[in-house]
């Protein structure tokens, strides 16, 4: 019973957060108490996940490997990422951050069992509850005056990924009588003909498309995007993509191999749309905030083409691909974090005018991290687009092309930005915190380092990673 116990601390130490914040009235006064407070308990969840990291959490339910612990490490770190940008943006504005911490330490605790998931009935709760999260952060902080149709959207898309969801399960339980994936991999592999688990494969599959933000459902994405508040952005840019990262290649490989084939298809279609109007809404979006929510349509569209054949060296290409989106993602999130015009953070690309000369540190550190994220050498993002585009080479896909095209599309978006910036502007940026400079500071160290030493990612990591294919 302890042991068990033990093996649960991490989720019950987000749990134990959620409710010290929720149930201590969060005013103006006491914003930091939040932060604080999320920010602690995530660091004990963070230890404790780190300590049993080999240890199912429910029995027979999940499994934990080193896999796993890659993938919830990038969870922590991205939350603790999130918090402590969000927090300069709810004290500046005066703005309490319970609900919004409360919803931070939520997603890891859906986000860490999403991962760890190895039963169908568990993989499916967490979505619903993961995105039902979203939701909850999207209607608390859009825009009240562009709010309505946004909410409403995202409520048709959800309800009807809920439905998608809830027909899986009952066609996978009423066919096998069990929900753990090794239990449905052979049986999908037997009945591989029958109409309605192709139909229950293909429903769960739309799940994972709508959640990513994916076309033809990206638009719920970049509009939510588009009107939300700053925090929000980042949370959508960084968190849920990871936890439905992991457990979008599990599932994969643990339980729909036996379509492999059938889904590919429609993976590289799903990838291609993504690719194509990821680059082409990015290069029309004036909404700076619409524009990056494309940009990372794009990206994701790009990593789902990288995991087309889902093996170890593809999975391995993919991971490369999204920690180097990650870092130079969060380096934009920082930097308009840090840009503000007259207590108003920025949410039009004419609003950057100027910035180049009124705030020419911020300014540059975007454009770093614009260069990785466009895969210039020899930033980052060089050896993350590198990895994808070799792999695509090497299986001699004709869709080489078309990224490549596309890449050059969403070239023109970058060098829009980068230009709008260096035009003369008299209106004046308020200061920025100085912890803004940190952050920036510190995320380029971190890809600085990894650009020296690329061993520690495109080496050690792999072992990691190819732990889920024993």
């Amino acid at each position: 019973m302890i042991e068990y116990v033990l093996y649960l601390s991490p989720l019950l130490a987000l749990l134990l957060g959620i409710f010290c914040i929720i149930f201590r009235s969060d005013t103006a006064t006491n914003i930091s108490y939040s932060f604080k407070t999320a920010r602690t308990f995530l660091f004990i969840s963070f230890f404790l996940e780190i300590v049993f990291y080999n240890k199912s959490l429910i029995a027979n339910v999940t499994q934990g490997s080193p896999f796993t612990l890659l993938f919830e490490s990038s969870l922590y770190i991205c939350a603790f990422i999130v918090l402590y940008l969000s927090k300069k943006w709810f004290t500046s504005m005066n703005v309490a951050g319970h609900w919004f911490c409360s919803c931070i330490l939520m997603s890891v605790l859906y986000g860490c069992l999403l991962v760890e998931s190895y039963n169908l009935l568990l993989t499916v709760l967490m979505c619903v509850l993961l995105m039902f999260n979203n939701f909850i952060l999207i209607k608390l902080f859009q825009k009240k005056k562009d709010s309505s149709l946004n909410i409403k959207i995202y409520m048709i898309m959800m309800f009807l990924s809920w439905l998608l969801s809830g027909f899986s399960l009952i066609v996978f339980y009423t066919y096998s009588g069990d929900l753990s994936y090794s239990a449905l991999m052979p049986y999908i592999d037997v009945n591989q003909q029958d109409l309605f688990i192709f139909s229950a494969v293909a429903a769960l599959v739309c799940v994972f498309v709508f959640m990513f933000g994916l076309a033809p459902l990206h638009f719920w994405f970049a509009e939510a995007l588009a009107n939300t508040i700053l925090p929000v952005i980042t949370y959508f840019l960084l968190v849920p993509i990871v936890a439905c990262f992991g457990c979008f290649i599990q599932l994969n490989l643990h339980m729909l191999a036996a379509y492999q084939d059938e889904l590919l298809f429609f993976y590289k279609i799903v990838a291609l749309l993504s690719v194509g109007i990821g680059a082409i809404g990015a290069c029309s979006a004036q909404n700076i905030r619409k524009t990056f929510a494309y940009v990372s349509v794009y990206h994701l569209g790009l990593i789902l083409l990288a995991l087309f054949h889902f093996t170890p060296k593809t999975v391995d290409a993919s991971f490369v691909y999204l920690f180097s989106y990650l870092l130079a993602i969060t380096g934009i999130c920082t930097t308009l974090f840090g840009l503000k015009i007259k207590g108003e953070y920025l949410m039009t690309l004419p609003e950057l005018s100027g910035a180049a000369y009124k705030k020419p540190y911020i300014a540059a550190m975007m454009a770093v991290f614009i260069f990785s994220l466009s895969g210039l050498p020899p930033f980052l993002g060089f050896m993350g687009q590198f990895s994808v585009l070799s792999r695509l080479a090497a299986y001699r896909l004709y869709e080489l092309g078309f990224v490549l095209l596309m890449s050059i599309i969403l070239t023109f978006a970058y060098i829009q930005i980068i230009y709008t910036m260096f035009k003369d502007n008299k209106i004046p940026f308020d200061r920025a915190d100085k912890g803004i400079y940190t952050a920036m500071l510190i995320n380029a160290a971190v890809m600085l380092f990894i650009v020296v030493n690329p061993q520690y990612l495109v080496e050690d990591f792999v072992l990691m990673i190819e732990t889920v294919f024993k």
